[in-house]
Formats: structure tokens, C-alpha cells, sequence
């Protein structure tokens, strides 16, 4: 069906936007909340401080709070919206489906009025699970009132795998101490190999990988070739000359780097097998992918990886 719909009328129709929470945000209004559907691998929280960190909202500052629904949560939740509304900042609201009675209630008649006496500076965001896995549908009004979001997980495990490995900055994976492992040294004369096709290596990469094999000064022994060209992906060459002699020096990938990128496949893959259905989710016909319905959201993943960072820095051999 979805060749079908690509090779009738365009690929635009089968592809979905992707989530810019940024960009809904310049068509919010202080009385028009935005709303965002959870989905598997999506961590709200996460999106909304990097963007209040952005923009000058921070919990640090006092202009950002978000409040967890759940027992008890419901006069905490209303003092904090309270507070922004009159005095500016943004709230956010987690899982409003869990307190349907007080989502239906007092927070669908206080958004209704949201737009009454609100500060310029006020933002309202809320998340919740989509309606067909609620036992209880959400107000329309609430719906209706708001700006709604969905960030689905991209299909395919390698999609899954960059957007997860894309959480984790270079400030991220250089917090670790243990950065560098033991290196390789490769030696070869400047006349087997121009010192300007090294640099070529060193910088553009798959590029360099061409030039090589049209050189081809490697031609009795591949696995060297193949070697340095590996390198060249990894970015881990380093180029000293000396006289007549060129070395290659490779730094190999560090443990947390690795590490992280076992997590981030692990990641992938738990929110794949998703797709083989859930036992426990209404009307589910199959329980292959999973017994009990689990996020495996990018919260998970990022506390999974500073876990990793403290068991690296406190254990001197890995």
C-alpha cells in the first residue's frame, strides 16, 4: 500500500513529519496548550527542558516545573499552573490520563479558561498515552483546545539506532575519564604512499577510500588497506612524518563509547520487537514482542548510560 500511495501520488503522503517541538512551539499561545501523545522510545520531559534550556526556562531559574500525574500529584499539579499562569513560566504535566477524574474536572475547566488573565511569558504542556490504549477517553474540549504532537519511533532498526545514538552529545561521551585504549602504529614510506593521500584519508573519509584503491599502493596486502580505511571511518588516524617514513597512528574507540553504542542497538532492537504486539495492551491478539507494555524511552536509555559512565569511572579494569 505504501508504494501504491508513493508511485500515485507522491511520497509526502506515506512519510510523517518529523517531531519539532520547536517549531509547534512558535504556534502556541499562552492560552493554547500543546499537547503531545506518548509513544514507544519518546521522552517528553526531556524534549520540553532542552528546549526551556534554550529559551531561558529552567527549573534552576524557577520557570519550569513538571509534575508527574499520579496519586496525590493533582493539587501539586494545579498550585504549580496556577503560579505560571499569573506569574510566567512553563509547566508540564505528565501522564494526565492517569487522573482522568481531575483531568476531566477541574484541569478542563481550568484550560478552558487558560487564556483569561495569563501571563505572555505562560506555557502549558501536557502528555498522555493515545486514546485507543485508555480505558477512559480524554476530554474533547481539552483536545480540541490544544496543539496535539505524536513523535513515532522511525521504522527500522538502523532509523532507531541513530535517533538513540543521536541522544548522546559529544559533552556526553566525553564526561567519562576512560576515553582512549591502547593504540596501533602502521608504518609506510612516502614513496609506497603520498603523504597528500594520507591527509586525503584522514579527511574526507569514504572519499579517500576511492583514491586509495585507484593508488592502490597497498596492492599486495588489502588487509592494511582495509585497515585504514576503517580508521578513516572511525576518525581515530593520527599522521606523523618523519623523514621518508609515514606513520598512521589509530586510536581504537574508547569504553564508554562502545558501550554506549551496544546500549543504543540494545535500545533499537527492544523497541522493534514492540511491533510483534504487547499481551497486556486492550484488544491484543498476540504477546510475542512483550508481556507487559514498556516505554523503553530515551529517559531509560540516558540514565543506562550514566550508569555506565559511574561503573567505568569507579572499576580501574573494564
Amino acid at each position: 500500500m505504501k508504494k501504491f500511495v508513493t508511485n500515485m501520488i507522491g511520497a509526502k503522503y506515506v512519510t510523517s513529519q518529523p517531531y519539532d517541538l520547536e517549531r509547534s512551539f512558535q504556534d502556541s499561545a499562552p492560552g493554547i496548550p500543546i499537547f503531545v501523545f506518548l509513544s514507544p522510545g519518546v521522552d517528553v520531559a526531556a524534549s520540553v527542558e532542552q528546549l526551556g534550556s534554550k529559551l531561558g526556562f529552567t527549573s534552576d531559574a524557577g520557570r519550569y516545573v513538571s509534575v508527574s500525574l499520579g496519586q496525590g500529584q493533582e493539587s501539586i499539579a494545579m498550585n504549580a499552573l496556577t503560579n505560571a499562569h499569573k506569574n510566567g513560566g512553563w509547566v508540564l504535566l505528565q501522564n494526565v490520563h492517569l487522573t482522568i477524574d481531575w483531568t476531566s474536572g477541574p484541569l478542563e475547566k481550568r484550560v478552558d479558561k487558560l487564556s483569561e488573565g495569563a501571563h505572555s511569558d505562560f506555557r502549558l504542556f501536557l502528555s498522555a498515552e493515545p486514546p485507543p490504549a485508555l480505558e477512559r477517553p480524554l476530554p474533547i474540549s481539552l483536545l480540541q483546545n490544544s496543539i496535539k504532537l505524536t513523535n513515532e519511533p522511525p521504522e527500522g532498526l538502523r532509523p532507531n539506532l541513530r535517533r538513540a545514538y543521536s541522544q548522546f552529545n559529544e559533552e556526553i561521551l566525553e564526561s567519562c575519564a576512560k576515553q582512549v585504549g591502547a593504540g596501533r602504529a602502521l608504518f609506510i614510506r612516502n614513496s609506497d604512499w603520498p603523504a597528500s593521500c594520507m591527509c586525503l584519508l584522514i579527511q574526507s573519509r569514504l572519499a579517500a577510500y576511492d583514491a586509495c584503491r585507484e593508488l592502490n599502493p597497498l596492492a599486495e596486502d588489502n588487509t592494511q588497506l582495509l585497515f585504514l580505511w576503517l580508521c578513516s571511518i572511525s576518525n581515530h588516524l593520527r599522521l606523523i612524518t618523519r623523514g621518508s617514513i609515514c606513520c598512521v597512528w589509530c586510536v581504537p574507540q574508547a569504553e564508554f563509547r562502545t558501550i554506549i553504542f551496544a546500549l543504543c542497538y540494545f535500545h533499537a532492537a527492544l523497541l522493534e520487537r514492540k511491533k510483534f504486539g504487547v499481551g497486556n495492551l486492550p484488544g491484543a491478539t498476540s504477546g510475542i514482542g512483550w508481556n507487559m507494555n514498556y516505554p523503553f524511552n530515551t529517559g531509560d536509555l540516558l540514565c543506562c548510560g550514566q550508569c555506565t559512565a559511574n561503573y567505568l569511572e569507579n572499576n580501574v579494569k573494564v
